[in-house]
């Protein structure tokens, strides 16, 4: 077992009956991305067949009561964006280096006022395209600290990565959000790392772009993906 941030601690567990007595273990929860149904198969079988698995908050959101909102409003039996509507002291009180809290309550707040809201609003948008079977956000920065951000797509199959497509993207994320949201540069990818736990993982894909090796590849669930963002020639002269 390990710490894992305050108040909680990460256990790790051999397949059943070889390192550990699991005869009292009751609960195990998740955090992060939610749980595949092969993880849920794989602690059945190989950990305690008899123990409640719960996959619960991740480590972004806050112990407190959530909602779900559409344009304001609360919502029941339809899909919305998850608020928080009371949060416990635990939140987030300001960002490092944001003396007025300008970024904070832009992050946070700006959406629905009042409520803290973190949606991946852009996936939702360009993963609604047919066409795109999965995307990529991420930051990239010059020596000068500069920031831009680039877009990664994962064609469908039996489609291609045209400039029309790119403009009609471009368009929905400037209507849906705002001009400011609207990615840099729009790139085709053929690959999309992703965590074992099924999470995308947008600090590692930034880490390659900059040059920088990323440790622990064994975390990963296809590492191999991760060198298809190393020198990528749209990406070199920023």
């Amino acid at each position: 077992a390990r710490e894992d941030g305050p108040g909680f601690t990460l256990l790790v567990f051999s397949p059943q009956g070889e390192t550990h007595n699991l005869q009292t273990l009751h609960t195990i929860l998740s955090t992060g991305s939610p749980l595949k149904p092969q993880s849920y198969e794989y602690v059945y079988k190989h950990i305690k067949s008899s123990v409640l698995l719960g996959s619960i908050s991740g480590t972004r959101q806050p112990c407190a009561r959530l909602g779900r909102y559409k344009q304001g409003e609360p919502v029941w039996g339809e899909s919305g964006e998850l608020v928080c509507t009371k949060p416990m002291p635990c939140q987030p009180t300001h960002f490092w280096n944001d003396e007025n809290g300008n970024k904070y309550r832009k992050a946070y707040f700006s959406r629905f006022s009042g409520m803290w809201h973190l949606g991946f609003l852009i996936y939702n948008i360009v993963e609604a395209f047919e066409e795109v079977s999965d995307s990529l956000c991420v930051p990239q920065y010059n020596k000068h600290g500069e920031e831009r951000v680039v877009l990664f797509l994962k064609m469908g199959t039996n489609h291609e990565f045209r400039p029309d497509l790119v403009k009609r993207i471009r368009e929905a994320i400037r209507v849906a959000l705002s001009a400011r949201h609207v990615p840099s540069l729009i790139l085709e990818t053929g690959g999309i790392p992703y965590t074992l736990s099924g999470k995308k993982v947008e600090v590692a894909v930034k880490q390659v772009i900059a040059g920088k090796e990323v440790a622990k590849r064994d975390v990963f669930s296809n590492p191999e993906a991760l060198d298809l963002y190393r020198n990528i020639p749209e990406l070199q002269d920023f």
